[in-house]
C-alpha cells in the first residue's frame, strides 16, 4: 500500500467504508475504544460495524454493550447470536432504532443514481482482492464520474467507491489523483466516524501523507496533526503507529522551519 516501505506499514487501507472490519489489527485490536467494555456514539457506523461482524461470524464469544448517548440504554450482544438469525434480526432492529435522523444521509441522493454504485461494489472489491489496480481505477473512475453531482459524497456507497479508487491510485503511484479522491472522503469520514474514532484518524493520516509526498508540507502537517490527536487517544502514545506518525509530524515541522 502507498509507497510500500513507509506507507503500507503505517497507513493500512481502511476496511469497506463506512464499516471497517471490527477485527482488523490496524483498527480494532490496537484501539482502546474498540477493545473497551463500552462504546458511546451517535453514528450509524457503530451499529453497522457490529451488525456486519455478527452476520459474517467475525464477532465471536464477545459481548458488545451499546450505549446510546441520550438514553444510556445498554443492549448486550454476544455469541451464539451469530448462528441465530432470528435473534440477530431483533438485535439489529433494536440498534437501528437508536439512530439519529441525520443518519439518513448515508443513502442520500436519488436511489436510481446510487444503486449502480452499490451493485458494483462486489465486483470492485474482487478487483481489489486480485490486485487488478488498473481495472479497478478505471471502473471506479467511470462510476464516480457518472454520479458526480447526482450522488453526494456523503453517500456510503459513493464513499466506498472513492476509497477503492484511492487504493488503486496509491498502488499505481498516481499520487495527485489519489489525493483528490482522499480529500473527497474526509468530510464523510468525519461525519460517520465521530472523533475520536480510529478510522477517521487513519484516513487523516493517509491523506496527510499523500499531501507530504506531493510537497504540500503545511497541508500535510495540518491533517497529520488531526490524525495524531485521534490516534494517541485510540491507540495510545506508545503504539508504534502513533510513534511513527509523531516522527512524520516532526519531519514536517523541520521542513517548514527550513523553508
Amino acid at each position: 500500500m502507498l509507497f510500500a516501505s513507509s506507507f503500507s506499514s503505517t497507513c493500512p487501507a481502511p476496511g469497506p467504508a463506512p464499516y471497517p472490519a471490527p477485527g482488523s489489527a490496524s483498527i480494532s485490536d490496537n484501539c482502546r475504544l474498540c477493545s473497551g467494555s463500552s462504546w458511546s456514539s451517535r453514528s450509524a457506523s457503530l451499529v453497522l460495524d457490529h451488525a456486519v461482524a455478527l452476520s459474517s461470524g467475525t464477532l465471536q464469544a464477545r459481548t458488545w454493550p451499546f450505549r446510546h448517548t441520550t438514553t444510556s440504554q445498554k443492549i448486550s450482544v454476544s455469541s451464539p447470536l451469530v448462528e441465530r438469525w432470528g435473534a440477530l434480526r431483533g438485535v439489529v432492529g433494536e440498534l437501528l432504532s437508536l439512530l439519529s435522523p441525520q443518519d439518513g444521509a448515508m443513502l442520500c441522493g436519488e436511489e436510481s443514481c446510487w444503486r449502480p454504485l452499490e451493485q458494483a461494489l462486489h465486483r470492485l472489491e474482487g478487483l481489489q482482492a486480485d490486485s487488478q489496480w488498473t481495472a479497478l481505477l478505471e471502473a471506479c473512475g467511470s462510476l464516480l464520474s457518472a454520479t458526480e453531482g447526482a450522488v453526494p459524497d456523503d453517500n456510503v456507497h459513493k464513499l466506498r467507491v472513492a476509497d477503492l479508487a484511492l487504493d488503486a491510485c496509491v498502488n499505481l503511484g498516481v499520487w495527485g489523483r489519489a489525493l483528490t479522491y482522499g480529500l473527497k472522503t474526509l468530510p464523510a469520514y468525519r461525519r460517520y466516524y465521530p472523533d475520536p474514532h480510529p478510522a477517521h484518524g487513519l484516513q487523516l493520516m493517509r491523506v496527510g501523507k499523500l499531501h507530504h509526498y506531493l510537497g504540500n508540507t503545511e497541508e500535510a502537517m495540518d491533517l497529520l496533526r488531526q490524525g495524531y490527536e485521534i490516534l494517541r487517544i485510540t491507540h495510545g502514545e506508545e503504539n508504534p503507529l502513533t510513534q511513527r506518525l509523531s516522527l512524520k509530524l516532526e519531519q514536517c515541522r523541520a521542513e517548514i522551519r527550513l523553508s
